[in-house]
């Protein structure tokens, strides 16, 4: 393991050294979060083993289907004119 330079954050140090590898094709990501939506969107096939959920968003208007919600969010917005309601934080 690399010992962290001095004068650089740890989250600055995370992302340059980008521990969490995909196991398909190599590719680095800062956090987990990221591998496992790189595993579902770029390597559906190996998903499962993986323990990464592959489970589809679907638009409610021309049934296309999207690995991300925030690409089906996008798809509404430019595709339909419509964006998903935002949640009340109150």
């Amino acid at each position: 393991m690399e010992v962290r330079p001095p004068g650089v954050s740890a989250r600055e140090w995370r992302k340059m050294i980008r521990p969490e590898e995909c196991p398909a094709c190599g590719k680095g990501h800062t956090y987990q979060n990221e591998l496992d939506k790189h595993i579902a969107a770029q390597h559906p096939h190996v998903a499962a083993q993986h323990g990464v959920s592959t489970n589809r968003h679907l638009c409610m208007w021309c049934l296309k289907s999207f690995a991300r919600r925030d690409h089906l969010t996008r798809h509404l917005r430019t595709k339909h004119g419509r964006a998903k309601k935002k949640r009340n934080r109150g």
